[in-house]
């Protein structure tokens, strides 16, 4: 009887385990199953109170033709009496004023946890006409501003220019070297392997045979699909190796593709040099489609990205190309 009250006892004990798993993972799968779980930090839509402020300062622009609320302290006189209808609008210049603040370390880190600030709220107050949008960010990025302390995202990525210098001190480096060794043989380049010398004669065969060696995407035949193919990515790595990417690309190899006729679009660094030698020469930047039809393109495309750039919108626009766009005059 004892041991048959203890193999029940047993099973109980087994049953109320495998209820109480079954219950925790049916309790996890619910709340897996929500939408965008876990919120992200920042994740701060407008509440009422928002939309009420922001809506109360359009109209006050609209009223007065800016947005220059003086404060409560302001709108005192000196015995401390109000002194007109400014102190009605204390509330508003409070709100604004914390926009602002909030702006700012959405500036310093848009995931932050110390504001309330979103890409969406910036994009509104920016519509409204608060100039401190675009000032606040040019004065930001003009300052040598550090990443926020107590968020390690991975290494910081490296402008154009830093990876072009860090490419040159190798290169550098790599001749000191050489020129230390004394009698030792300087180190041969490695060569260009077989198969990437087959590609190019075949691509240089295709060129002589059409005219071009460009090759359309309606060709079917294998073998010029393949070499389309590795056309494109021979672009692509060059774009890359332009960068400061160790990607397989050297400058022997670019020299032969140019030399069968292959065209590389010209590098954010390039277009830019012309600008400045365009403004050495004449004192401006007023290039016309009639001048130069695609460096006129890029400027008016700059002028469009730099201005999502300054409202705080994700471009791919760094701060130091900002900076020096708007040194050169670009709006």
């Amino acid at each position: 009887t004892s041991a048959s009250n203890k193999k029940r006892q047993k099973k109980l004990l087994e049953k109320k385990k495998l209820t109480r798993k079954t219950t925790r993972i049916r309790g996890l799968k619910r709340r897996l199953d929500l939408p965008a779980y876990p919120p992200p930090k920042n994740f701060n839509p407008p509440t009422k109170k928002w939309e009420a402020m922001y809506a109360a300062a359009v109209a006050y622009g609209d009223e007065h033709g800016d947005l220059d609320v003086p404060r409560a302290e302001d709108a005192a006189g000196d015995d401390g009496n109000a002194a007109g209808p400014s102190e009605q609008h204390a509330e508003l210049a409070k709100w604004i004023r914390y926009q602002r603040a909030s702006y700012r370390y959405y500036l310093e880190d848009p995931m932050g946890g110390r504001h309330s600030m979103t890409e969406e709220k910036v994009n509104r107050l920016k519509d409204a006409g608060f100039a401190w949008i675009v000032t606040d960010k040019r004065d930001w990025l003009a300052e040598d501003r550090s990443p926020p302390a107590g968020r390690k995202r991975g290494r910081p990525r490296k402008t154009k220019l830093q990876k072009m210098a860090d490419r040159a001190e190798r290169e550098a480096a790599a001749m000191d070297d050489d020129d230390d060794d004394d009698g030792a043989t300087p180190k041969a380049p490695k060569p260009i392997r077989q198969k990437w010398l087959d590609m190019l004669e075949r691509l240089r065969e295709h060129g002589a045979r059409h005219g071009t060696i460009e090759i359309g995407p309606e060709e079917r035949d294998e073998g010029l699909a393949a070499l389309r193919a590795w056309c494109k990515n021979q672009r692509n790595m060059h774009i890359r190796w332009r960068q400061g990417h160790d990607v397989g690309m050297t400058q022997e190899k670019a020299d032969l593709l140019k030399g069968a006729g292959m065209e590389f679009p010209p590098s954010w660094e390039d277009m830019y040099v012309k600008i400045v030698q365009y403004k050495a020469q004449n004192g401006n930047i007023d290039i016309g489609p009639d001048l130069d039809p695609i460096l006129s393109a890029w400027m008016a495309r700059q002028n469009e990205v730099l201005g999502r750039h300054l409202g705080g919108k994700s471009t791919r626009l760094t701060d130091d190309q900002a900076m020096r766009l708007l040194a050169l005059g670009f709006q």
